[in-house]
């Protein structure tokens, strides 16, 4: 990053039309071999870009093109699928879509101004769009976030669900409570 800023400061400034800046550009390429290449406007020719001037002046012949995209391409191989943040985003093959409170869905519908209909395909459409339920074998299943949202009870699928509070008084007295599943 800092051999990107150095080499942006070097470029040439070119003259434009009134009132309109020359931009300033650098590029850098880290070779596989780990030497450090790098370009900017007008370098080697006036009003050329840095990146042509970076690829096809400085490196034409290099395969530099053809190893990046070996590069990119192993990468690509590398990646997971599905990136997964946590279990909850999966769905609980034990749930069904009737597991779900009707009044608290009923409820998020007018809240969030949602015109579809509760149970209808587009409604469960959103459902799977925000992750809270998922779409397999024909069949919509609710995920763990879907069960801590709009369970009727959620903690018969996810035992740890639950609310813990504490109220804190103006009198300095407290009062730890533990709130049973609210639907």
């Amino acid at each position: 990053m800092e051999k990107a800023i150095e080499v942006v400061r070097q470029s040439v400034h070119q003259p434009r039309k009134v009132g309109r800046a020359s931009p300033i550009v650098g590029a850098v390429i880290y070779k596989a071999d780990g030497t450090i290449e790098a370009a900017c406007r007008g370098e080697m020719r006036h009003s050329d870009h840095a990146e042509f001037t970076l690829v096809e002046r400085k490196n034409r012949g290099n395969k530099i093109i053809a190893q990046a995209m070996e590069r990119a391409a192993a990468v690509e191989e590398a990646k997971p699928t599905e990136v997964t943040l946590s279990t909850l985003e999966k769905p609980f093959s034990s749930a069904l879509t009737d597991d779900f409170s009707t009044d608290a869905l009923e409820l998020y519908r007018f809240i969030a101004k949602i015109k579809d209909k509760v149970g209808t395909p587009s409604f469960n459409r959103r459902l799977v769009l925000q992750g809270l339920s998922k779409h397999e074998d024909g069949r919509f299943t609710p995920t763990g976030f879907g069960l801590l949202l709009f369970g009727k009870e959620p903690r018969t699928v996810i035992p740890q669900a639950g609310l813990l509070a504490t109220i804190f008084y103006p009198n300095g007295t407290e009062e730890p409570s533990v709130k049973p599943d609210t639907h």
